[in-house]
């Protein structure tokens, strides 16, 4: 059995990709048989990547971004373009299954044997999808697996129609989308791939935010031409909620965790979201209406 991986990749000089970003190749290389890394910069560079020959780098005219007066403008169009682009080369190469990563999550050892104990099962019952589960890393803080993507294409089905969409595949034939989901995954915790948050600083958060948050608002609002201004407490705000949502997994941290965290600047917005995380308590009322909702869906699900 052959794994493919698709790894889309920006510019890797900022944003707060330039501390880690090694890390993350090197991880996805180790587990993948070939890895397709796809870049929409011509800002990195090709010579780290040529003498590996479990690598096909993807840098041209046709994978960068736009630019206007000299700057690089961040278009999802093009990202998934090149993300399908990167599909269809490890087809071409033979693989049997294709996972999508991004260039911030990695894939932890304790889950190595699991995902492909995963992807197997998948092409045995000739299934045209698989998920792949996530679980956040904030600095010395690992959680529970609380997102899915189905991201694991079973590429030994000839002319499986799935192709990547964002946050989601879709079936060519059919348009319909498989999306993103979240909730209780704990269960998955095993077999997650790690995402990893705020080992940056604020005026990297800045710039990433200014970078893609015109595109983002045109999703919701076509009309919009100018991007809000970026306000960190805002920002920070929003992502605490997010995090204080989240439940702790007590769980040593592997190899690739290890290292992050030992690249940790003072100055990195991970020790702020640490020091701020209260999570958020589920009162006993909520407990007993999840408990009466799972049980009645699990009642309609199992009737005969």
């Amino acid at each position: 059995m052959k794994i493919g991986i698709i790894l889309p990749i920006g510019d890797l000089n900022k944003y707060g990709y330039q501390y880690n970003s090694d890390l993350v190749i090197k991880n996805l290389e180790n587990f993948a048989d070939k890895l397709v890394i796809i870049s929409s910069s011509p800002n990195n560079d090709a010579k780290l990547f040529q003498d590996n020959k479990k690598i096909i780098y993807i840098s041209n005219d046709k994978t960068w971004f736009d630019k206007e007066n000299d700057t690089e403008i961040f278009s999802y169009t093009k990202l998934l373009l090149n993300i399908n682009l990167g599909l269809d080369i490890l087809k071409k190469e033979g693989v049997d299954a294709v996972v999508q990563i991004h260039i911030n999550q990695f894939i932890p050892s304790l889950s190595w044997k699991n995902i492909l104990e995963k992807i197997t099962k998948m092409i045995n019952k000739g299934e045209h999808y698989s998920w792949l589960h996530k679980k956040y890393q904030c600095g010395e803080m690992l959680f529970n697996s609380d997102v899915k993507v189905p991201w694991i294409i079973n590429t030994s089905i000839k002319n499986n129609p799935y192709i990547y969409g964002p946050d989601a595949i879709i079936n060519t034939l059919t348009q319909k989308e498989i999306r993103i989901g979240n909730g209780n995954f704990k269960k998955f915790n095993n077999e997650s791939i790690v995402d990893v948050f705020g080992e940056y600083t604020k005026k990297d958060a800045e710039d990433l935010y200014e970078f893609t948050q015109l595109q983002t608002t045109k999703l919701a609002d076509k009309e919009v031409t100018a991007i809000p201004h970026f306000d960190y407490s805002n920002w920070l705000k929003y992502y605490m909620h997010k995090f204080n949502n989240k439940t702790l997994l007590k769980e040593t941290m592997d190899q690739t965790s290890e290292q992050i965290l030992s690249r940790r600047k003072a100055n990195f917005v991970s020790f702020e979201i640490e020091k701020k995380y209260s999570p958020n308590k589920i009162s006993l009322p909520s407990k007993v209406l999840r408990y009466i909702k799972f049980m009645f869906i699990h009642k309609y699900l199992t009737k005969k």
